[in-house]
């Protein structure tokens, strides 16, 4: 196994944990009181936490995957962007005003997504 292989089931596992886990937050927050809806009048649900935790995970992750196979170096330059997009990504959350205990809720799930990336992308240690 190369240092730099981007191996398939990590990449799997990741993103179904993440989902599984931003779902959890998702209905925890929810039954902590969280309203999950911004001012334009927007409802979070469970369908728009699948799939804005999937999507993403999927599509970087096949974009680092084919981009690795052609330059090693870009297994370490995507797993980095990656976490800085999820990260970053908080404030847009916040710019469209959520509820403080949904905005924090949803604060979460980026961050669970940024800790898949982390795993999903980390080096082969052998």
């Amino acid at each position: 196994l190369r240092k730099t292989a981007v191996r398939a089931p990590l990449l799997a596992t990741c993103i179904l944990a993440a989902a599984i886990i931003n779902v959890a937050l998702l209905l925890i927050f929810k039954a902590a009181g969280a309203d999950f809806v911004n001012t334009v009048g927007v409802q979070v649900g469970v369908a728009n936490v699948l799939v804005m935790t999937v999507v993403p995970l999927l599509g970087g992750f096949a974009v680092v995957a084919f981009a690795s196979r052609r330059n090693p170096a870009f297994l370490r330059i995507g797993r980095w962007v990656g976490i800085g997009l999820a990260l970053l990504t908080i404030v847009m959350t916040a710019a469209v005003g959520f509820d403080p205990l949904g905005f924090i809720g949803l604060a979460l799930m980026h961050i669970v997504v940024a800790a898949a990336i982390a795993v999903g992308l980390r080096p082969a240690t052998r």
